[in-house]
C-alpha cells in the first residue's frame, strides 16, 4: 500500500485515494512529490536538449533552406522572362501583321 502511494505521489499523479496520516508520513509525501517533480523535470530537459540540432545540424538546415529559396527565386525569374517573352512575341506578332494589312490595302 505503502508503495503504491510513493509511486502515484511520485510520478505527480496524485489519485487522492490514500493520504498520509501522521506529520512524519506528510513529510515524506511531501520530499516524494518534490523529488517526483525534479526527475520529471530533469527528463523533460534530457529530452528536449536531445532532440534540438547540433550546430552543425544548424548549419546544414540553413543552408538548405538558402539553397530552397535560391531555387525558387531562379524559377520565379524564368516565368517572368517566358512571360515577358510571350507577350512581347505577341505584341510583335500582332503589329506586324496589322502593318501588312495595312500595307496590302
Amino acid at each position: 500500500l505503502s508503495a503504491w502511494f510513493m509511486y502515484i505521489t511520485f510520478t505527480t499523479i496524485g489519485y487522492g485515494d490514500f493520504f498520509p496520516g501522521t506529520t512524519l508520513g506528510r513529510i515524506v509525501t511531501v520530499v516524494g512529490g518534490i523529488m517526483g517533480l525534479v526527475v520529471a523535470n530533469l527528463f523533460a530537459a534530457v529530452l528536449a536538449n536531445k532532440l534540438n540540432p547540433t550546430p552543425a545540424q544548424s548549419v546544414v538546415c540553413h543552408y538548405l533552406d538558402h539553397l530552397e529559396a535560391t531555387v525558387q527565386y531562379k524559377l520565379a525569374l524564368v516565368k517572368l522572362v517566358q512571360r515577358w517573352f510571350r507577350w512581347s512575341k505577341s505584341q510583335y506578332s500582332t503589329s506586324f501583321v496589322r502593318t501588312k494589312k495595312y500595307q496590302t490595302a
